[in-house]
């Protein structure tokens, strides 16, 4: 535990715990509406914050959140903003880990419990109040819909963010961006993507938790669609025979493939397999009598009644780096306003692009040698008896490495400072870096700014930290940094290291 000291300089909000893991976790967005007011206001200060968790009410049913720095009050907070999450005792922290977190993976959270010192509490003296009216689920569920089809997109080419950026200058409106994200090729014909409409906000209303029930939404269809689109002959036919095939007085007789209209025949496909590994299936049975525009199609439909809340933590470690864009776009969805991310740049690169030095005039000095940065300056590290080689090794304090890794700094005698992550001196201690690990660090790699480059030699396996590191506080976020691409490989203890909460 540690001693209560927020900071001055960032936002708190305080939540329920409850509210924290069963919306805030699987949906990776803070809803102003999940959270409890502090004297009528949700979104605190430093001062209104320290003043809170240092009083009775800050009681283990809830947990505070601290953004990355100050914000205006809005609808929603994005996932990337959360820089802590403190706890009123550990036993409510421990409690918080035990659980089970299919959605997320909790390690990844820099979570403090707050060390309650009872004869330095007072008593409340503001008005707390836990939220009366909680979104619920079913109104989350169109921009969860959307979120999946970005979570399509992007794990499958990260490049795709630029062509998103595109789409968001263009389409301003959430039902113009969604249609976006369809092929354009589907989208042609006036009264199929009338049809199309309808039929995704029945995707939304017969969501995985609403359930599905095929004839009641040809039904809806039916009664949404305008007059005209009812009127037309192609759309009468299409009802009729998708109409026997869920009456049970007919057989499919809609072929599948690409020649005909692709959304009425996805709408077909997910009205008989409306969740994606029945779809999945389906469509490795069929084949090419199933055509490609189609399965996309309905492939996009399915996603949207599941929503990217139901992807477990594995899947979502997909996106990479640009699970930052993500989270921060379905702020923006929730918040009206993509229009925030039109020259949107991904903010690990930006946080640690290292700052230009200001050339001064030149002044008087004894020396004009520059002072050159050693690791034996640091405060959170010290150093070791250990050489390897001719290099200085020092341990990182508070920092704890998980089996077979290790969490060290090598200093070698031209300044050069490495992370070492992996001692390879020996046969047992080699076969740590066989099999998946060594595919897990070329992804960590891919993420990671340039100036980082892993190498690995008979010794060891090591981090190369960038060559501009010449201060304490330089260190300290690259090494930020690098433990959080690291975290995806799992070589630390979250739980035990806290030198960077």
């Amino acid at each position: 535990m540690t001693t209560s000291n927020l900071r001055a300089d960032s936002s708190y909000l305080v939540i329920q715990r409850k509210f924290f893991t069963r919306f805030v976790l699987p949906y990776e967005v803070i809803l102003d509406s999940w959270c409890c007011t502090l004297n009528h206001e949700s979104l605190a200060s430093g001062e209104v914050a320290q003043h809170f968790v240092d009083s009775e009410a800050f009681t283990e049913e809830l947990i505070v959140l601290q953004l990355c720095h100050m914000v205006k009050a809005k609808p929603a907070y994005s996932f990337s903003q959360l820089e802590q999450v403190f706890f009123s005792s550990s036993d409510s922290l421990e409690q918080f880990y035990d659980r089970n977190y299919d959605n997320f993976d909790v390690n990844s959270l820099s979570c403090i419990a707050l060390d309650k010192n009872e004869t330095g509490r007072y008593e409340v003296g503001f008005n707390l109040e836990k939220p009366s009216k909680p979104m619920i689920k079913s109104e989350l569920v169109p921009n969860d819909g959307v979120l999946a089809l970005i979570f399509e997109k992007v794990s499958a080419d990260s490049e795709s963010i630029n062509d998103l950026k595109n789409l968001i200058k263009d389409k301003q409106d959430f039902q113009q961006f969604l249609l976006s994200l369809f092929d354009k090729e589907i989208l042609s014909k006036a009264d199929e993507v009338e049809i199309l409409e309808v039929f995704i906000n029945l995707c939304f209303e017969y969501s995985l938790d609403a359930g599905w029930a095929p004839e009641s939404i040809l039904q809806s269809l039916h009664l949404q669609v305008s007059g005209q689109t009812r009127a037309e002959e192609k759309f009468q036919i299409w009802e009729r025979k998708a109409n026997d095939i869920f009456s049970g007085s007919g057989e499919l007789a809609i072929p599948l493939d690409d020649e005909g209209s692709a959304i009425l025949r996805a709408i077909i496909l997910v009205l008989l397999n409306p969740e994606l590994d029945n779809l999945v299936a389906i469509k490795e049975s069929f084949g090419d009598k199933i055509g490609n525009k189609v399965f996309s199609t309905a492939k996009k439909l399915v996603l949207l009644r599941s929503g990217y809340s139901l992807l477990n933590h594995d899947e979502r470690l997909k996106l990479g780096k640009s699970r930052i864009f993500v989270q921060d776009l379905n702020a923006a969805l929730y918040n009206k306003e993509l229009s925030s991310l039109q020259d949107y740049k991904l903010k690990v690169e930006e946080l640690f692009v290292r700052t230009p030095y200001v050339i001064e005039e030149p002044r008087i000095s004894e020396s004009t040698e520059k002072d050159t940065f050693s690791l034996a300056k640091v405060s959170f590290v010290r150093e070791l008896e250990e050489r390897l080689d001719d290099s200085k090794v020092y341990i990182i304090d508070c920092l704890v490495p998980n089996a077979g890794f290790k969490a060290k700094l090598i200093e070698k005698s031209n300044g050069e400072i490495c992370f070492w992550l992996i001692d390879r001196r020996g046969d047992e201690r080699c076969s740590k870096y066989k099999g998946k690990i060594g595919l897990d660090l070329l992804q960590v790699q891919s993420v990671l700014p340039s100036e980082f480059r892993f190498e690995v030699d008979i010794e060891g396996v090591y981090l190369r930290l960038p060559e501009w590191v010449d201060s304490e506080n330089d260190l300290l976020q690259v090494l930020k940094l690098a433990c959080q691409e690291l975290a995806f490989v799992k070589p630390f203890n979250i739980r035990k290291s806290t030198l960077f909460k």
